[in-house]
């Protein structure tokens, strides 16, 4: 049972322990700051005419809907921006700031192609149905300066469409 649970990786290290609590000092903040940041970005999306459709908790707050008395808000924001996969591509290889990835979470800011990560085992019905095109991007809001975030989503876009 020792070598089992030794090299399965249900114990993580001491020095991994460490860092884990040290970090959970500090995830209220953070968040906090996530959540911040990413007001200021949707925002910004949400007015983009590059962009059609959005998906964001902070739909809820724009109509109002308290959500059964919850704050339910998070730095994740998809979108499905026009043009299809050529222009998802485009403008992901455009950002210079936000990081091209095939997962999400941590400090930084990360966005990713569902369609050809997360859900590539899935044939196109599949996806469409679940609404996962190929122009749909999945970004997570770090923690970086918003300004600095929402110009480089800006300048994808701008040397994307024109």
């Amino acid at each position: 049972r020792d070598r089992y649970l030794r090299h399965t990786g249900t114990c993580i290290s001491p020095f991994n322990a460490w860092i884990l609590s040290n970090s959970i000092d500090t995830l209220e903040v953070r968040m906090l700051k996530h959540v911040e940041n990413a007001r200021k970005v949707f925002k910004f999306l949400n007015d983009s005419q590059y962009i059609s459709k959005i998906y964001s908790t902070f739909f809820q707050e724009a109509t109002g809907d308290n959500n059964n008395g919850f704050e339910c808000v998070s730095p994740l924001i998809s979108f499905e921006i026009k043009g299809g996969k050529e222009s998802a591509w485009n403008f992901i290889d455009n950002l210079i700031l936000v990081e091209n990835c095939t997962n999400i979470g941590g400090s930084k800011t990360m966005i990713t192609n569902s369609a050809t990560t997360t859900h590539c085992r899935y044939d196109v019905e599949v996806r469409n149905k679940l609404g996962i095109t190929d122009g749909l991007l999945r970004l997570c809001v770090g923690l970086e300066n918003p300004n600095d975030i929402i110009n480089d989503l800006h300048n994808a876009f701008e040397n994307t469409f024109i």
